[in-house]
């Protein structure tokens, strides 16, 4: 490849120095660089054949430069899953004490403990799910009414759309579900699962039971990931009430 030499000496030949007079006239092409190419004008011999085809020179690596670079800023940009702003907006619609309240509007007293599944129980409830279990370590609210308990009720969260929904689940001594309560919805859309009109619907519901939306449960128009994410939030909830104090032996 031919020598670089800045733009304000002469590009002809026969006007440069002795040190590029080995290049002959007419057998030099000139490539002008991008002006960000430190201004230099780049000189090919016409013999080199691997710079030129049919007169034409080819930037290949300039190229393959541009095009890394795109893909690159591409991924930065464009984030996996797209989650836009719009689609976001959090309603917090009641404190855990409020859901309690309203889970227990009888009790004189409302206890609070931690448990985690063993690894039994684990695996049974995932087999009875059929989906993997992340979360192993719950916190039971127990009401009670002069020492009697009147149910158990924990907060769980699932997926509707792209957000989390953060609900609370009361179930009965007797393992059916009492009552639910949409504690935070993060979407735009779809919020009409926290009505309940919606909620009743899985009011006497046990573990055993199908709940599955536009079957056994009525959906929301345009809120069907929502509410079947509740749906599954509720079954999970039956089965580790179930598994920690209604039949802790059974193995589900």
């Amino acid at each position: 490849m031919g020598k670089a030499i800045p733009r304000n000496q002469s590009s002809h030949p026969e006007e440069r120095s002795d040190e590029g007079s080995s290049l002959c006239e007419g057998h030099a092409r000139k490539i002008l660089r991008p002006p960000q190419a430190d201004g230099l004008i780049e000189v090919v011999a016409e013999g080199d054949r691997s710079a030129q085809n049919d007169g034409r020179f080819f930037f290949v690596p300039q190229v393959l430069r541009m095009t890394a670079l795109f893909i690159i800023v591409s991924v930065i940009l464009i984030p996996c899953p797209m989650i836009h702003s719009a689609e976001i907006s959090e309603e917090i619609y009641l404190t855990t004490d409020q859901a309690l309240k309203q889970a227990f509007p009888k009790a004189d007293q409302i206890r609070q403990e931690t448990k985690t599944l063993t690894a039994g129980q684990r695996t049974a409830i995932e087999q009875s799910l059929g989906r993997l279990q992340d979360q192993t370590t719950y916190t039971i609210y127990i009401g009670e009414l002069e020492g009697k308990t009147l149910g158990y009720a924990t907060v769980v969260e699932e997926i509707g759309k792209l957000l989390p929904i953060t609900f609370m689940v009361t179930v009965t001594p007797e393992g059916e579900v009492d009552r639910v309560s949409v504690m935070v919805y993060r979407e735009s859309h779809g919020g009409e699962v926290r009505r309940r009109r919606f909620l009743a619907q899985y009011k006497g519901r046990r573990k055993t039971h199908p709940i599955r939306v536009n079957r056994d449960i009525i959906n929301v128009s345009g809120a069907t990931l929502s509410a079947r994410g509740i749906s599954t939030g509720v079954k999970r909830a039956l089965f580790v009430i179930d598994a920690m104090y209604l039949n802790p032996k059974s193995g589900i």
